[in-house]
């Protein structure tokens, strides 16, 4: 049985309630579909359940895994205990039950809550050194040791389609959010990857990777107003920086003129690139109609272009334009339906 400091959620309806003392619970579920709960306790294994729609789960019992620990000593380049390493242990099946612990002074980890007999991927994550891992485990295990290398560092000097550096830009006063003015992504054949947004704030306008594990990588940077770039074969060493100079490309932009459900010119309604509608790439290159129904959107690769439109109590339409780089080319014009 499990007491009071467990707790069982409905995910959908992000609902709880606690468990009682004798184990058992309650919790709503929605009047129609499957639910699925989550159930969680400290220092022992989650454990997840679907309750297939028209059942209530009356009756049924569930038991938590047998909880497992994994531990070992995490050492810095120079041999020494490596402190306030974060180190991960992911399932090896692909869930999101992440278990997670921070090495002490004596640089010492120990992972709880793992399920016994289940395996796991475990890395560390320390800003000051490469990615260590991920070590293959079963818990229960000791002795899972990490040596930490120092990491490279990769500095992509991005310049314009004209050759001159990408201006540096202000950051933004306290407390504001500062609209998204540039995006990059990097990725590496060890499976490292990672994203950093507004990079033009920082470092004089240049991306800089640092703790990057050795290895073969790729890069795609996206200035708002000029064309993306993307540079792959990069060669980054276990120690010590690279650069490398990126060119963003030019592109094209493409007008389009949208008309409403009532037939007349429409506004507020958004222009993305199709295949990246919902990712800061396309927003960096979106555009949104005023009250004329009309909008630009670029600069976007030379060739053909799916662009994908929507508004508020409309369909979306989807529309393809030819770019060509440095010029502007008008669209055909969009008429959205009204949603039912």
């Amino acid at each position: 049985m499990i007491g009071t400091k467990a707790s069982v959620s409905k995910i959908a309806l992000r609902s709880g309630s606690r468990i009682r003392a004798d184990g058992s619970f309650e919790v709503a579920r929605p009047a129609a579909g499957e639910a699925s709960v989550q159930v969680r306790a400290p220092g022992l294994p989650g454990l997840t359940r679907s309750v297939p729609p028209g059942e209530d789960g009356s009756g049924a019992t569930w038991d938590l895994p047998r909880p497992a620990k994994v531990s070992g000593v995490v050492r810095d380049p120079s041999g020494m205990p490596a402190a306030g390493v974060r180190v991960l242990a992911k399932p090896a099946d692909g869930a999101a039950d992440l278990g997670q612990a921070e090495t002490g002074a004596d640089g010492t980890y120990e992972l709880g809550g793992l399920e016994e007999g289940r395996r796991y991927d475990v890395r560390t994550w320390s800003p000051l050194h490469a990615p260590g891992g991920p070590i293959a485990v079963t818990p229960p295990a000791v002795g899972v040791d990490f040596n930490l290398d120092p990491g490279g560092t990769l500095v992509i000097e991005v310049l314009t389609a004209d050759g001159k550096p990408v201006p540096q830009m202000p950051q933004a006063p306290p407390g504001m959010a500062a609209p998204i003015h540039s995006f990059a992504t990097l990725s590496g054949d060890q499976g490292y990857g990672t994203t950093t947004t507004n990079w033009t704030t920082q470092e004089g306008g240049k991306l800089v990777f640092r703790a990057l594990p050795a290895g073969r990588y790729a890069v795609r940077a996206q200035v708002r107003g000029h064309g993306d770039a993307r540079l792959g074969g990069i060669s980054v060493p276990r120690s010590g920086e690279i650069k490398v100079p990126l060119l963003l490309g030019r592109g094209g932009f493409a007008t389009i003129e949208v008309r409403g459900k009532e037939g007349t010119m429409l506004g507020g309604a958004t222009v993305f690139p199709e295949k990246e509608a919902d990712t800061p790439f396309g927003l960096l290159v979106s555009g949104t109609t005023g009250a004329d129904g009309r909008a630009s959107v670029g600069p976007l690769p030379a060739g053909l272009q799916a662009l994908l439109v929507r508004a508020d109590g409309h369909e979306p339409a989807r529309l393809t334009v030819q770019i060509s780089d440095g010029i502007t080319v008008p669209a055909p014009e969009v008429r959205l339906a009204g949603k039912p």
